[in-house]
């Protein structure tokens, strides 16, 4: 199974991939990186645990626009992009008592390398003993107190239940090797999920998301990759648009669609066909057994 964000293979790589008698890609992105050496693979997407991330009635009474963004901070993931877009939002009419929920965790902290290079924001969180203190370092970065809060290590049940009682997903990535898990189940439950179009997640289907069109180039600095083709550099305005539009969905139409805007329900609708379940028969499928 070959899942990777570089898409720069040395001739060794190319040499030691080719030796295997078969090889999966969660992306086509991916299967096309490793095409052009030659390498012939299967794209297989992930899955999730369709027992936890299903839809739900929201526990929460209050009226406050909640957003959003999961992954491990890193530059790939294009954080410092949702910070900025935030920023802005929060100065919209439509974001003014905006709160951004964040799963940011990242155990491999030399990963957080570069996060600062497009100039969004400065330096990387403190750690403490409570783990790291990503509200913080957003506040640091011009979010106000108040506005942000990040769910830190927990379960996947935990998060699930957290996740869901928000309003709509961001996920601005540079690359995602595959479809971006969390995306996926985000989406499953029934969240408006706006996103990226580039590498991985491309290969959600469009009619279930709402895409972030305008992607510039990515040229680094990232020490971490030998390139960047294929990846994509959000538009913090166009993230702004686009949490304005959801913002303004008419409540009667979110009543009745059970609390979802309709985009939501379409996605978690599509994402039953994307269970471990359903993908498990593809491997064995895939595997000849």
């Amino acid at each position: 199974l070959a899942i990777f964000e570089d898409p720069v293979l040395d001739a060794k790589a190319v040499e030691r991939l080719k030796g295997f008698p078969a090889m999966i890609t969660p992306s086509q992105w991916c299967h096309d990186v490793l095409a052009g050496h030659g390498i012939e693979s299967t794209v297989i997407h992930q899955g999730f645990d369709g027992s936890l991330w299903h839809p739900a009635p929201k526990r929460r009474s209050d009226d406050r626009f909640m957003i959003f963004c999961g992954g491990k901070l890193e530059y790939r993931k294009g954080q410092d992009i949702m910070v900025e877009a935030f920023k802005r939002f929060l100065k919209t009419p439509e974001g003014k008592d905006a709160l951004l929920v964040t799963q940011w965790v990242n155990q491999w902290p030399q990963t957080m390398e570069g996060v600062w290079a497009k100039g969004y924001v400065r330096g990387v969180p403190n750690q403490t003993i409570h783990g790291w203190d990503m509200e913080g370092w957003t506040a640091a970065n011009g979010v106000p107190e108040g506005s942000h809060v990040d769910l830190g290590m927990c379960s996947n049940a935990e998060a699930a239940n957290a996740i869901r009682e928000c309003d709509v997903a961001v996920f601005p990535s540079r690359a995602e090797g595959a479809t971006n898990m969390v995306l996926t189940e985000c989406m499953a439950l029934g969240l408006p999920c706006i996103v990226a179009q580039n590498t991985g997640q491309r290969d959600v289907p469009r009619g279930t998301i709402v895409p972030l069109e305008r992607q510039g180039p990515v040229d680094g600095p990232c020490r971490l990759y030998r390139g960047f083709d294929g990846w994509g550099e959000s538009d913090p305005d166009e993230i702004v648009e686009q949490l304005k539009v959801i913002r303004n969905c008419p409540p009667e139409i979110k009543q009745k669609e059970r609390d979802m805007v309709p985009i939501g329900r379409v996605a978690s609708e599509a994402m039953q066909s994307w269970t471990w379940q359903a993908t498990v028969h593809q491997w064995r499928e895939a595997l000849g057994v």
